[in-house]
């Protein structure tokens, strides 16, 4: 079971949303007097917790079954020794947007799907039983028809033996042909169902969900965070689970899967569906309050945020994974982006040098961090200029 909290969005978040995206409850871009492409998303989407203690702490990443935290030294621990998984909603920022098309919830009975594995195993054991019942016969039949020829033989020392060893096949045969029989009798009425009671008649206590994904800027690895309301007997209740993806492209792919453990006979009121990419939330069309952006109004709100979050608070410069460049988030080979670098910023995050301490930095990573949206350093909530040191294979957040 999920415990969602309230959204409050902080109030120089308002300002920013009331600034630039006016008034009007239904844009979908923001009027700005700069030509620069609307390609970044504003949107309402989900931050998720767990609980530790009497504290809930951040999910960094969802990663196989275990949940990353964060903290000074962040730790995966696995989900299923938590009591669940707990959300807010959020104003967020991304680079990159994804389509779910299609996207529909189905409740059903799982003891319905537990008759229907019931019968299908029936039915294969029942086919092989058929099969090897068929190959009975057909050597049976063989065998028959030479002992016909010995059994017409002149010598009564063929004859004989023949004969009788005739008889027995033929009594043989007679008890096969009604054991097919009684098996193909068997085989039609599974078929039609009256062996699992035909299906009817169970309350839905599991749900299969199915959609399709697809995103213009290809993404290696994600997962759906899905929250249910549904009601039962007149009681409403908050669930949730997550599911992983991978290789989502411009090509749209069928995703279907099942989860049980819902009340039984209940019935679902609503959906909402949250897509990440190493634990960044990905903008999508089901987003809620979804606006487009341009790189430079996305990076202004970003910056209103980190300071009405840090009000006269002393923090480090740090990067701002959710404009992380594009092409990352295709990225399968992550040890190509393991190496710590230090960088230097001025007070509005922008880079003002690479040091590489000597080394030789790759060119592919100067172009990255040249690319990298940073949040400056702020000292008793000011923004100063600072140094940091960053491995871009933090992103991935391993």
């Amino acid at each position: 079971m999920t415990n969602r909290l309230t959204f409050s969005p902080h109030p120089l978040v308002a300002l920013f949303l009331l600034t630039a995206l006016g008034l009007d409850a239904e844009p979908r871009s923001v009027n700005s007097r700069s030509a620069e492409p609307r390609e970044h998303h504003l949107f309402v989407g989900a931050e998720l917790f767990v609980r530790q203690g009497e504290d809930l702490v951040t999910v960094e990443r969802i990663k196989g079954d275990s949940a990353r935290l964060q903290s000074e030294i962040p730790e995966y621990v696995p989900l299923r020794k938590t009591s669940g998984l707990h959300w807010r909603l959020v104003t967020k920022v991304s680079g990159v947007k994804a389509e779910i098309e299609n996207f529909d919830t189905d409740p059903f009975s799982s003891q319905e799907l537990r008759d229907f594995a019931e019968q299908a195993s029936t039915q294969s054991y029942l086919d092989g039983q058929q099969n090897m019942m068929s190959a009975a016969q057909g050597q049976m039949l063989e065998r028959g028809a030479e002992l016909s020829g010995a059994a017409q033989s002149d010598d009564p020392a063929i004859r004989g033996p023949a004969e009788q060893e005739l008889a027995s096949l033929e009594v043989e045969m007679a008890d096969l042909n009604d054991s097919m029989s009684a098996i193909e009798n068997i085989m039609e009425t599974t078929q039609m169902g009256e062996l699992s009671g035909g299906g009817a008649g169970y309350p839905p206590d599991a749900l299969e969900v199915s959609f399709k994904i697809s995103s213009p800027t290809p993404i290696a690895d994600a997962y759906v965070f899905i929250s249910i309301r549904v009601e039962r007997e007149g009681k409403i209740s908050d669930t949730s689970f997550y599911r992983h993806l991978s290789n989502i492209g411009p090509k749209p792919r069928k995703v279907r899967f099942t989860r049980d453990g819902f009340p039984t006979g209940f019935e679902v009121l609503g959906t909402k569906v949250y897509l990440f990419s190493y634990g960044e939330e990905i903008a999508t069309n089901l987003s809620e309050k979804h606006y487009q952006l341009t790189y430079e109004e996305a990076k202004e709100f970003l910056h209103l945020s980190h300071i009405g979050e840090n009000r006269r608070e002393t923090v480090p410069a740090k990067p701002a994974w959710s404009l992380a460049p594009k092409h990352l988030l295709a990225e399968k080979n992550h040890q190509s982006f393991d190496f710590p670098l230090r960088i230097d910023l001025d007070a509005s995050g922008q880079v003002v040098s690479i040091s590489d301490d000597g080394s030789i930095v790759p060119e592919h990573l100067r172009e990255l961090i040249e690319e990298l949206t940073f949040f400056p350093a702020l000292e008793n909530g000011t923004p100063v200029a600072s140094s940091l040191v960053i491995n871009p294979a933090d992103f991935y957040k391993n």
